[in-house]
């Protein structure tokens, strides 16, 4: 299966609809509210794009092997495995 490319910055991402990438920053999110975090607005209305890799450390957020941006703590493998049922 192919996945989906961004023409600007030619990143390939998943087509899954838990994955979302940004058409103005080029980085991509996992989940709906990990892509909302990430604007925000300044006092005339503009979008503002939150860089994650720059935010703080307090604001949880992380980037998993494939580049894609997560919000919150990061899982361990016994987490993981106890959550998604994974050895």
């Amino acid at each position: 299966m192919s996945q989906p490319w961004h023409p600007r910055c030619g990143k390939r991402f998943s087509g899954a609809a838990s994955v979302g990438h940004c058409a103005v920053c080029c980085e991509t999110f996992v989940g709906v509210g990990t892509y909302d975090a990430h604007l925000s607005r300044d006092e005339a209305g503009k979008y503002i794009h939150l860089d994650p890799a720059t935010t703080d450390p307090e604001l949880k957020w992380w980037s998993d092997e494939r580049g894609y941006w997560h919000k919150g703590p990061r899982l361990t493998a016994e987490q993981k495995a106890e959550l998604f049922g994974t050895n």
